[in-house]
């Protein structure tokens, strides 16, 4: 796998990784967001067997359930997600958003698109940061059924997405600005 950090920034930038998103970077309106990825460009929805999807990560930003893939090795398991192509330039400003080292650490993961299996990095809880009994906060749950959405992810997947429990999220400042990126990035604009 490619590095995220190379010596020359110029090498860096003509670098293309396959980045796979199951969690609120599948939106992407959020994804392409300045602090982000914002050369990100959608390949193709992608599947990820062998895993489950779990709500389990630690926010240390808000202390709120953010989304994790764990392993399972079970044959019914199944993650799905996008599969998006990022430049080299932007994957740190991507590992600062997803909290690489602090929260995350980058995985190398074989995953099924709809051009057969390809190789991409995704992200994944470490295990200091995974607490039982979290919940997202309903905005955030909102990014993760609106990316499914926004790429036709299978309907029973959505469905699952639906039904998870999630709560009020007690900052109102911070809650009105993630409806807002939501509201733009689900209305077709870049802003």
């Amino acid at each position: 796998m490619v590095p995220c950090v190379v010596s020359s920034t110029v090498l860096v930038s003509l670098i293309t990784l396959r980045y796979f998103a199951y969690g609120s970077n599948m939106l992407v309106g959020r994804i392409r967001q300045p602090d982000r990825a914002p050369s990100a460009v959608p390949v193709s929805t992608a599947s990820l067997p062998g895993y489950q999807l779990h709500f389990h990560k630690r926010s240390l930003r808000d202390g709120s359930g953010k989304c994790n893939i764990l392993q399972t090795r079970l044959s019914g398991d199944i993650v799905h997600g996008v599969l998006y192509e990022v430049s080299g330039g932007d994957c740190g400003t991507l590992d600062v958003a997803e909290g690489f080292r602090r929260g995350y650490l980058r995985k190398e993961v074989r995953v099924l698109s709809t051009s057969g299996w390809t190789t991409a990095f995704t992200y994944v809880a470490q295990y200091e940061f995974i607490s039982g009994g979290l919940k997202p906060f309903h905005w955030y749950k909102d990014f993760v059924v609106a990316g499914a959405n926004e790429h036709a992810l299978p309907a029973p997947y959505v469905r699952g997405l639906l039904k998870l429990s999630s709560q009020d999220d007690p900052d109102v400042a911070r809650d009105d600005a993630a409806r807002m990126i939501l509201a733009v990035a689900t209305n077709g604009c870049k802003g």
